[in-house]
């Protein structure tokens, strides 16, 4: 399928929609055109006229809009994008959405850092779909909520937090995610993709009922039952193991951190999660089952100096017989890094932490519209990898891929008098990726690497433009007129 125009994958994306009132849904068709045209810029300036800012801003403000309505089209045009593969992975994750320089923004939430400071924002659960390639295929499930001082564990005793049922503690979303997800993805084979603050009793017995299929890492050694009916820790059970392989890991750079590779001992076996009671769970002990997993462990001995070890426990409901069961584990795991991209993607590149709508439940409806442009960005990123040898016309434009093409030779060819001479055959998908990271500051130089997400989005922008003005002189020239300076 190729794209004609700059907002065919707009309305395909949109194809279908629950509002009450058409006009509501021409907007927002209207809104993720001027967005997804310049991610980074803000309302005003991606509109830029002052009808359309307008428009856009009574729609965020509608009450028939929600964030739900935003993105229950594209919850359904992911799951027809899964269809072609086996098994998905759902890659689920919270966020904090800082909004604290936007003291008059209503209805944020107060939350500490992960440094200890006082901020104000608000908390986005999104569950992304991914193929086990890890070509994202969209947004499948998303929350996004202010805290009440209730909600703050900080405000409540050991004891009250620990007595209240988990319906009513933000860990829940992991489990909300888990359910949405499979039933906006009937009858495929899906597997939740968590990190440790996915490891919790509850979403594993909810896996059970549901039958769902997890990877999720293990935040503390849990007491376990062994095969022999022993009851022991999970850490002393896996130091008993003898060394089963080695994995070497790439791990990304993040938060200063250089990039790194990593060499892992392997060790996998059988555990059963005990559900004894403690406490206040006695109370609930009959609703309570132990829950048979296995467990996937990595250690790294000699990690660089200053550079902490890297220890995971995997805890999975997929069988793990052999290493090479054990290394897929794996595998689905490191695809967890995705959600952390898509993140990064929709501040960084679709700064949402910049937008200034006023009150909370306005910039929820706006994250939903920006995870949509986000998770487009991305895709076209990921799919470059995979299938690097599409057409580039099965994703981007036409008008797209020539402005790239004359915006980054223009100066080139003038400067050496070579003739602007754009390619009559569409170039691979691969090529023209390279040509728009390239204007977003990717050099391309041998040991550059892959182009990373952030310079594909900068180069997004700048010929967005060019591709405007390239479609609006075609329409022009279609026009009848006695001009001949059209050919």
């Amino acid at each position: 399928m190729t794209q004609n125009d700059a907002s065919s994958w707009i309305q395909e994306e949109f194809s279908s929609h629950a509002f009450s009132d058409d006009r509501l849904h021409k907007r927002l068709l209207k809104i993720t055109k001027s967005l997804a045209e310049a991610p980074t810029l803000s309302i005003n300036q991606a509109c830029a006229e002052w009808a359309a800012v307008k428009g856009a801003y009574r729609f965020f403000d509608n009450n028939s809009v929600s964030s739900d309505l935003i993105l229950d089209p594209h919850y359904r045009i992911t799951y027809e994008r899964s269809l072609p593969d086996d098994r998905i992975l759902i890659v689920q994750d919270t966020s904090k959405i800082n909004y604290d320089s936007h003291r008059a923004t209503e209805g944020l939430s107060s939350y500490s850092t992960s440094k200890g400071f006082e901020t104000h924002g608000l908390i986005t659960h999104t569950a992304l779909a991914v193929n086990t390639d890890g070509v994202p295929l969209g947004v499948i499930d998303q929350k996004t909520w202010t805290r009440s001082i209730d909600d703050d564990v900080k405000e409540l005793s050991e004891y009250k937090n620990y007595k209240r049922p988990i319906e009513e503690k933000e860990s829940y979303r992991w489990i909300e995610a888990l359910k949405k997800s499979k039933e906006r993805m009937p009858d495929k084979d899906i597997v939740i993709v968590g990190d440790r603050e996915n490891d919790i009793y509850e979403f594993f017995q909810e896996a059970l009922i549901e039958d769902v299929n997890f990877v999720v890492r293990s935040s503390s050694p849990r007491t376990i039952e062994d095969t022999s009916g022993l009851h022991q820790n999970m850490d002393h059970k896996l130091r008993k193991l003898p060394e089963m392989g080695r994995v070497c890991l790439h791990i990304p750079a993040k938060q200063g951190v250089a990039a790194r590779s990593a060499v892992l001992e392997l060790r996998f076996t059988e555990v059963m999660l005990l559900s004894r009671p403690r406490g206040i769970k006695i109370a609930r002990s009959d609703t309570r089952v132990d829950i048979p997993l296995n467990v996937v462990e990595l250690v790294e001995r000699n990690p660089p100096k200053g550079i902490k070890a890297l220890h995971w426990r995997i805890l999975t409901n997929l069988k793990v017989n052999n290493d090479k069961e054990a290394l897929e584990i794996i595998h689905y795991y490191k695809q967890r890094w995705q959600i952390e991209t898509f993140f990064k993607i929709l501040k960084s590149t679709c700064k949402v932490e910049d937008c200034r709508l006023g009150h909370a439940e306005k910039l929820i409806k706006f994250i939903a519209l920006k995870s949509i442009i986000a998770w487009r960005i991305y895709w076209a990123t990921m799919l470059r990898r995979e299938s690097s040898e599409l057409p580039a016309d099965c994703i981007i434009t036409t008008a797209e891929w020539k402005s790239a093409w004359v915006t980054l030779n223009y100066k080139k060819n003038k400067r050496e008098k070579i003739p602007n001479q754009i390619p009559e055959k569409v170039p691979t998908l691969d090529t023209v990726i390279k040509w728009i990271a390239q204007l977003g500051g990717w050099l391309g130089r041998k040991g550059d690497g892959e182009p990373g997400v952030m310079s594909i989005a900068k180069g997004w922008q700048r010929i967005e433009s060019g591709a405007m003005m390239w479609e609006t002189m075609n329409d022009q020239c279609k026009k009848p007129t006695t001009d001949e300076s059209c050919g």
